[in-house]
């Protein structure tokens, strides 16, 4: 039984990770929904409820500026490949930024051959 509180995304993002305000590892988002993200990484020096910050980068069009999302996040699910992250607290702000993700990856998944690109820099 899915008990889910949001549609989950498919997506491949890259992003940043941060511990404790210095970057640790790099990863990709390969889920996320309102509420949280999976994300893809080697970096295994995490357990339950430790705090990290991600930073991804995305540009819709070659011609476009950057746009640099930072969230908080909540280590909840710890798996060989990666980790389940929840927001670390449901601020405006936060909650803004992550669904600003979903729209991006979505838009992204059904539009796949129409330009869309995704920019990771650090």
């Amino acid at each position: 039984m899915d008990n889910r509180r949001s549609e989950r995304v498919a997506t491949d993002l890259p992003a940043q990770i941060f511990r404790r305000g210095l970057p640790v590892a790099v990863g990709r988002i390969k889920f996320c929904s309102r509420h949280g993200l999976f994300i893809e990484t080697d970096y295994q020096n995490v357990g339950p409820n430790d705090q990290l910050d991600l930073t991804v980068i995305l540009r819709r069009n070659a011609g476009e500026m950057p746009k640099r999302y930072k969230l908080g996040t909540l280590v909840v699910r710890k798996a060989k490949k990666g980790h389940g992250l929840a927001l670390e607290t449901l601020a405006d702000n936060d909650a803004f930024e992550l669904r600003q993700l979903v729209q991006c990856a979505s838009a992204n998944s059904r539009r796949s051959t129409q330009g869309m690109t995704w920019a990771y820099r650090s």
